[in-house]
């Protein structure tokens, strides 16, 4: 499998992460998993920038996309429509920092936990009152 890396000039909650390194844990990642690794797309801090998420999603010669960390994305459901339609066309998506390996559309579930998990996290203690239930 041919894999191509998606790292991020960001600030994520993690800090700056320098894309060196970001690019080195989404090689070594690729690396890991047997599949050829080719280079990274960056992309730039620009409000509502996507344009090196398309151009991943549509590579031709690209059947695997790696995102140096589930972090990177402001997860929403025109992001979770575009990973989608790769997983229709037999893409496969790869989080290296969280060690996640997507094949199917059934597998985006696993993002929308992730995403609901992080939201709720940064809401007041109200929330985790209102979470109590769920979590014994």
């Amino acid at each position: 499998m041919n894999a191509l890396g998606y790292v991020t000039s960001h600030t994520l909650p993690q800090g700056v992460v320098p894309q060196r390194v970001q690019n080195l844990l989404v090689r070594e990642f690729a690396h890991r998993q047997g599949w050829e690794f080719s280079f990274s797309l960056v992309e730039y801090r620009m409000p509502g920038s996507q344009a090196a998420l398309e151009k991943l999603l549509h590579h031709p010669s690209s059947n695997v996309g790696i995102f140096y960390s589930f972090d990177q994305l402001c997860w929403s459901s025109q992001v979770r429509e575009l990973l989608e339609t790769g997983l229709n066309n037999g893409k496969t998506w790869a989080f290296a920092l969280e060690n996640l390996i997507l094949q199917a559309s059934d597998d985006l579930d696993l993002l929308d936990a992730i995403g609901l998990g992080r939201s709720l996290s940064t809401r007041s203690e109200a929330t985790l009152e209102e979470m109590r239930p769920w979590l014994t």
